[in-house]
């Protein structure tokens, strides 16, 4: 399988298949440093308040949203899965050792919601679920070596 972006991953019917706002792939493409439209480069310029688009991907994001904004459906539960898929963190681990993409949730009920959409878009997925090794309580263990683990902050 090639490597996607972000927005591919997200978007394709074959992988994800969601729906984006605009302004969250606005936020996908900001931080990974993809091109933007004008429509995303005026969202991500509202949003931030710098009128330069970002030069390329950022390591570590902040984002303050409301209730049903995609926070967990749309960017968190798909950022953490391309990344144990796509990220290539595996290059990074020795024979024997799990890399950990950890998802932070406020509480445990936030923890089970964002675990459901990581579990869920997996078994929806027959690309994706091919690359699914384990599935325990709170983790996805992939066949690459790397896991999405959802844990509450408390």
């Amino acid at each position: 399988m090639t490597v996607p972006t972000i927005v591919e991953f997200v978007t394709d019917p074959l992988l994800l298949g969601l729906s984006l706002s605009p302004a969250q792939e606005a936020l996908l493409r900001a931080v990974y440093g993809l091109p933007m439209t004008e429509e995303q480069g005026e969202i991500y310029s509202a949003c931030t308040g710098r009128t330069a688009r970002p030069a390329g991907p950022f390591s570590e994001i902040t984002c303050l949203a409301g209730a049903r904004s995609g926070k967990d459906s749309r960017i968190a539960a798909p950022v953490a899965l391309y990344e144990a898929l796509f990220g290539g963190h595996g290059a990074h681990l020795h024979r024997g050792e799990r890399g950990v993409i950890p998802l932070v949730a406020q509480d445990q009920r936030a923890t089970r919601i964002a675990f459901g959409y990581i579990r869920d878009y997996c078994t929806t997925s027959a690309l994706l679920a091919g690359e699914v090794a384990e599935t325990l309580a709170n983790e996805l263990r992939f066949q690459n070596g790397l896991a999405v683990f959802c844990f509450p902050c408390t």
